[in-house]
């Protein structure tokens, strides 16, 4: 709901993702995936699992913006795998 609101990923439901570096691809709707700001990255991870906002985690939260390239679908994977784990661990 966070990254549709902001226009970062599209807001109908879709039966396939594709994701590609490619400018095009030939009978395919593209829809650009946006990007998020370091803040916004957080507001996210913290939409998912609250603690991702407690400064004490915040080299993790910012390892997993790093590798994630802070691409919003994919952030937004990460939210939902941590708010699947019931320990609030963010050792790693």
């Amino acid at each position: 709901r966070v990254l549709a609101a902001a226009g970062l990923i599209p807001a109908a439901s879709c039966a396939t993702l594709i994701t590609t570096r490619d400018d095009r691809l030939p009978e395919v709707s593209m829809v650009p995936v946006g990007v998020l700001t370091e803040d916004e990255g957080r507001e996210v991870l913290a939409s998912y699992r609250r603690s991702a906002g407690d400064p004490r985690n915040a080299g993790a939260v910012a390892a997993i913006l790093e590798e994630t390239g802070r691409m919003a679908f994919l952030v937004a994977a990460v939210g939902m795998a941590i708010q699947e784990d019931e320990s609030d661990d963010w050792s790693g």
